[in-house]
């Protein structure tokens, strides 16, 4: 069964691969704000399945999100490319992503934008440095997610 859903422009989601981190050592590439990537130990991020640290913009360093107030899971989505991150019309349109940090509340956020909405979904990014997107927010469920790979944990 296929509960892929639309954000909007061609971007979608599945929440059929939303689950847990299993037991173990595990690892995330991401980029750091030079464009390098870069492996974290998720063991190092995540702690009873909620992040051990906090989540900041990878540019500016604002504070997103204090540690242990969301929660980690995977769901299979494609978001735009970071602000800056294509050449123009010869990069991606859209990058696959699948670990993201959930957040039941807007208002557990210390620092988040809105986009205007795209489909059934508004767009997140950094409200100091307006670089983004992030992740999304979930109009119908009212749930936001925060991808790993588009912020930095400190």
């Amino acid at each position: 069964m296929d509960n892929s859903q639309s954000l909007g422009s061609g971007t979608s989601f599945s929440s059929t691969a939303n689950r847990s981190l299993p037991e173990g050592s595990y690892s995330l590439s991401t980029t750091n704000d030079t464009g390098e990537c870069y492996e974290q130990d998720k063991d190092k991020l995540i702690e009873n399945g909620k992040n051990k640290v906090h989540i900041v913009c990878m540019f500016c360093s604002s504070r997103i999100l204090n540690a242990g107030t969301c929660k980690f899971v995977e769901i299979e989505c494609t978001l735009p490319p970071l602000d800056g991150r294509h050449g123009g019309t010869s990069g991606p349109m859209e990058e696959p992503l699948r670990e993201f940090w959930s957040v039941d509340d807007i208002y557990t956020f210390e620092n988040i934008g809105f986009s205007n909405t795209v489909g059934k979904a508004k767009y997140l990014a950094c409200a100091d440095c307006d670089r983004g997107p992030v992740g999304w927010h979930n109009l119908e469920t009212r749930k936001s997610f925060v991808a790993l790979s588009r912020v930095r944990h400190l």
